[in-house]
């Protein structure tokens, strides 16, 4: 049972990372434990009726369905388009309650956040775009006209967007910052190469009642407390000396994996579900992890090897990893708690 979505630990956000590196990948027939589709952020789809704003810095996804309204012949949109090209850089582009983006300003917010870069290629996704920043901005003018900017709950829920953006660039600018620093990069990556390696692993999975892998014939369905127990007891068994690859072709219910003991092969980062991921990266060669629960059920995972990477292929999971190291020195003692409030840990 992999977990596999041919995609690596992405750098793009705090708590992501990504790595790289060739490796072998299981063959299609085995069960793919993939990354529910049910934990991806979901793009909004149209919406029924007038239009859909959303604050354009803020949003994951942008969703532009242009009513029938807006819609323009192709030959006016394209002569829009060649009229923009002359714009300068200083010139306004949108205006709302005096406030708007320069062409500049608007192009360099696109270019920040890749959602939109895609909507500029096409003249008439160009024009949409627009529309939707447009909008945003004169639904803020009369915000702020009548003062509610100035409420006391607003103003708290802007400063925490705002938090969540500071942090975000804050991590981005570090990993820049590290990126360039071949010293530091090179000594992380010597001292932690078992880090920087990929683990060749097999597992045992005890599925539970409504698992998202198919049931074996004639077993009956465990619940999520009889499954735990039963991962535990294999568990107790390999501790004491157990076959590893026997325990999998006798208990497991993965069907793709139990014939051969289990023997899933080399994962990649951020190609498996996170629970099973952290575990087959965190364990020492030839051990056994604790039962790791996903949505397949509960899992026991044993690393055979782990098959080193070259530097240039993980510099950017190593330049992640050193900002995230640095979040983490900045969090240490940046903060106080009330303990009379929020209780002791």
């Amino acid at each position: 049972m992999t977990a596999r979505s041919g995609t690596r630990r992405s750098t793009s956000a705090p708590t992501e990372r990504s790595t790289g590196g060739p490796a072998s990948r299981p063959s299609s027939s085995r069960i793919a434990f993939r990354k529910s589709p049910f934990n991806s952020p979901r793009a909004a789809g149209p919406q029924s009726g007038g239009f859909r704003v959303s604050v354009p810095c803020l949003s994951a996804k942008i969703t532009i369905e242009e009513p029938e309204m807006y819609r323009f012949p192709l030959t006016l949109v394209l002569t829009g388009c060649l009229a923009a090209a002359e714009v300068s850089d200083a010139t306004r582009v949108i205006e709302a309650g005096g406030e708007g983006l320069t062409k500049a300003e608007f192009e360099e917010l696109v270019r920040s956040r890749p959602v939109f870069e895609g909507q500029v290629q096409n003249p008439a996704q160009k024009r949409s775009l627009g529309l939707h920043f447009a909008r945003a901005f004169a639904l803020e003018g009369e915000a702020r006209r009548r003062n509610i900017d100035q409420n006391p709950r607003v103003k708290l829920q802007i400063r925490s967007v705002v938090q969540q953006i500071l942090a975000a660039e804050l991590l981005a600018q570090l990993r820049a910052d590290y990126r360039k620093d071949e010293q530091a990069l090179r000594k992380r990556y010597d001292a932690s190469r078992d880090m920087y390696s990929e683990p060749k692993v097999r597992h045992i999975l005890i599925r539970t009642k409504g698992s998202a892998a198919a049931a074996r014939p004639g077993v009956r369905e465990l619940s999520d407390d009889e499954a735990r127990q039963k991962a535990a007891q294999l568990l107790s068994q390999l501790k004491a000396g157990a076959d590893f690859a026997r325990l999998a072709h006798d208990h497991s219910d993965d069907i793709a994996t139990r014939q051969n003991g289990g023997q899933i092969g080399i994962i990649h980062r951020g190609s498996m579900d996170a629970r099973f991921e952290n575990a087959a990266y965190t364990i020492a060669v030839g051990q056994v992890s604790e039962p790791v629960r996903t949505q397949f059920g509960y899992h026991l995972i044993r690393v055979d090897s782990r098959e080193a990477q070259p530097f240039e292929s993980v510099r950017d999971v190593v330049a992640n990893d050193l900002a995230h190291q640095e979040i983490d020195r900045i969090l240490a003692g940046g903060f106080k708690m009330n303990e009379e409030y929020f209780g002791k840990q």
